[in-house]
């Protein structure tokens, strides 16, 4: 997959972010991910129910190319941000993620 995504990546000219939906994937993946300036979304599989996956990813991601989901949860997603917060430190606050959200998809 690894060597997949990296060729695939140089081929393409890629006009929109690339984000992988769901993300429960190797920390290899990851640091790939992070290395190509990807962004992944994390729901609570992840945060809420792994606690090795979730430091492991906490330690290679940056805020900057990451978004949380709900989708497979019901949950609300501030529980998700609080998650994150709690235990990746301060600079997984909440305010980041909306900025985030503006810039990639061109919402208010």
């Amino acid at each position: 997959t690894i060597h997949w995504l990296e060729i695939v990546n140089k081929q393409i000219r890629r006009t929109v972010p690339w984000i992988l939906h769901g993300f429960t994937g190797k920390t290899t993946l990851l640091q790939v991910i992070q290395k190509n300036g990807w962004f992944v979304s994390l729901g609570n599989k992840i945060l809420l129910e792994n606690p090795e996956k979730r430091k492991s990813y906490l330690e290679i991601l940056s805020p900057e190319r990451c978004f949380v989901e709900t989708d497979d949860s019901g949950l609300p997603v501030q529980s998700l941000y609080q998650a994150l917060e709690t235990y990746g430190g301060e600079k997984w606050s909440e305010s980041g993620f909306s900025e985030r959200f503006r810039e990639v998809f061109g919402k208010k």
